[in-house]
Parts: C-alpha cells; structure tokens; sequence
C-alpha cells in the first residue's frame, strides 16, 4: 500500500488557510448573486406597475385575460387595483393634501365591511407609589370605547386628466404622478368637509363641549382664551392637537392682540417650529397659543349660531379609515370621437368621531 507524500505543517496550513478562504468567496459570490435577484413577490409588484402604467396610457394589453390577471381586479366593475407602492404613494399624498388625516387615528382596513375599531383615552388617571405588603388599591378603569364604522364609502372622482391619445402614449410625462396628486387632492378635500362637518359623523356638529362667543359675527381675544382652556391639558398639548378654521376666520383672528397689545397669532414668518410635509421637505404654519392653526375651506364661516373653529387633539377626537382598494378607471370610447382618454378614480374611506371630550369649538350666540 502506497504511503501518502510526505506535507509538512507549514503547507498543511497554507492549504488550510487557502481552502477556507475559497469557501468564505464562494458563500460571498452566492450570498451577492441571492440578493442581486429579486424575490418573486418583488417581481410580480413590478409587473404589476409596469401594467399599471400601461393601463393608464390607453394601451391594450397583449393576452388581455392574462395580462388583466397580473394587474388586479378592483371591486369597483371595469377598473383595476393600483398597486402597492403607489396606493402607498397615494395614502401619503392624501395625507399631505388633507387638514385633518396628518394628525388622525388612521384605520387601515383590508375591507371596507362593517367593523369596530378600539379607541382609548385615559387623561385623568395617575400611577401611585406601591406600599410593600399592601394591597393595591383599585382606582378609575381605562376608558376604552370603540367607533363603529358600517360599510365603507366609496368616493369617486372623475375626469383625472383628458388628454389625447398621443400625449399620454407617446411622451414621457409622470402620468401617474398627476394622476395621483389631482385623485388625493379631491378625496382630501372630501374627506375634510364630510370628516368636520357632516351631520351625522362630523366632528363639529358633534361636539358638544363648547365655548359661546361674547359677538354673533366676530371673534375676540377672550373667546380663544376660553377655548384654549376648555380642553384637558392633555389634549391641548398632544402633538396632535390643531386649531382648524377656514381661512375667512384665520383672517378675522390674524388682527387680534393681546392686553398688551401683541398680535396673538404666530404668522409663518415668525416661527421657528415647521411641519413635516412629505412632499415638500418641511412648511411653517401659523401657531395660536402653541399650537398649529390649519385652514380648512369646508369650516363654516363666522355668523349668528356658526360652529366656527375647533381645537382638538385630532388623534383623539375619532377615527379615520382608509380602505387598501383604491381602483382607477380609464374611459377608452368617452371620449374617442375626440381622440382623447379620460380617468376616474376611486376610494374608499370615512370617518368616526370618537365620543371622548377631545374637542371643543367656539359656538356664536
């Protein structure tokens, strides 16, 4: 029997040394090719954006059946689902376009069924020192609620864009990006007027802590004083807390001043403090009594009996529910004898107020 060559320690070690480190670059080489390639879950989201695109420049799909099945049904007839990242693009969009979703409790729900959504406040209570050998005593219970939501609403809008067949097949313009500010922008507006003013669900005519107005047709200096102190601390000082007014009152309270002659209002200019916009890095705002003033165009306007400006803290104050199944519509034959596509969009979302004593608003006499 053949005796093996004779290697000495120090090749021995050599040759150890070189196959481990052959072993730790074949792992790199494999581990480096495994995240170069994208997972199947990533690359069935880019198909669908890539036909999502497609679908919203008017072009007809090759194998419609299988390529309408990679873009997505909606459950609204004929449109198809927007896919993830831009429904998430869209959300933030809303969000930056609305007054009250930046500062909301948002409920995002898979389905627009019927559902409860838990809410807590618990302002009042305060934790005590534990004697040992002491039995705790039972204080307040938490104050948890819920709101119910019955079916989701479906909001719509219309007439996204209008363009011809060659402007939205042949150039290279962001289509979906202006499809997507012109769709949050309306929902927003929508959703701030039914949101703080609908009868049933809105948040001023629900409110019932309130502070009279000394005028019918104006504001004083006193009357915010009495608001700003009408709320619990906590509330008021929630980073979520908002003075909201349409801009007819921000322009009434803009002149007022204190007893010292002091104008009350913080204009944008004056101050330090910015909020994040995700669109347009950050935006300074008008702040009364330290804290944001928002304009809101379906507030009503200073008359006899008007609910006028509200401060709440709006994470408190209710719910809001966002749907996952916003759809786009594109209308091919409309508009064809002009040449010409059009878009409609739709979205499911609605609001609850909660209940709790989040909010008080100023009430004229």
């Amino acid at each position: 029997m053949a005796r093996a060559p004779y290697v000495d320690g120090d090749t021995q070690r050599a040759n150890i040394a070189s196959g481990v480190r052959r072993a730790i670059e074949l792992e790199m080489s494999n581990a480096i090719r495994s995240a170069a390639k994208p997972s199947l879950e990533e690359r069935v989201q880019t198909r669908r954006e890539q036909r999502f695109e497609t679908y919203l420049r008017g072009r007809l799909f090759d194998a419609e059946d299988r390529e309408r099945r990679d873009l997505g049904y909606s459950t609204t007839p004929g449109s198809y689902l927007i896919p993830t990242l831009h429904f998430d693009e869209l959300v933030m969009a809303l969000v930056n376009a609305s007054a009250v979703l930046p500062r909301a409790n948002v409920w995002r729900s898979t389905s627009g069924a019927k559902g409860q959504f838990p809410i807590l406040s618990d302002v009042s209570n305060t934790a005590s020192v534990y004697t040992e050998n002491t039995a705790i005593t039972e204080g307040s219970p938490t104050n948890f609620g819920r709101v119910v939501f019955d079916e989701c609403k479906t909001v719509s809008a219309d007439s996204l864009f209008r363009a011809s067949y060659q402007l939205v097949q042949d150039s290279s313009i962001d289509l979906w990006g202006i499809v997507r500010e012109v769709f949050a922008q309306r929902v927003a507006r929508w959703f701030d007027s039914y949101s703080l003013t609908d009868a049933t669900n809105g948040l001023v005519p629900n409110t019932t802590n309130t502070v009279t107005s000394a005028s019918p047709t104006s504001i004083s200096y006193a009357d915010l004083v009495n608001v700003n102190f009408a709320i619990d601390a906590a509330y008021r000082g929630s980073p979520n807390a908002a003075w909201v007014m349409n801009d007819a009152t921000l322009k009434a309270i803009t002149g007022l001043v204190d007893s010292n002659g002091r104008p009350i209002l913080a204009l944008p200019n004056q101050m330090q403090t910015t909020e994040v916009d995700t669109n347009n890095g950050t935006r300074k705002v008008p702040y009364l009594f330290g804290n944001p003033v928002i304009s809101a165009p379906s507030m009503p306007t200073i008359a006899a009996s008007a609910r006028t400006i509200v401060l709440a803290d709006l994470s408190r104050a209710g719910v809001a529910r966002v749907v996952n199944d916003a759809s786009i519509t594109i209308l091919r034959e409309r508009f064809a004898d002009a040449g010409e596509l059009s878009a409609v969009g739709y979205a499911r979302a609605d609001w609850r107020s909660s209940g709790f004593a989040a909010a008080v608003l100023v009430q004229h006499a």
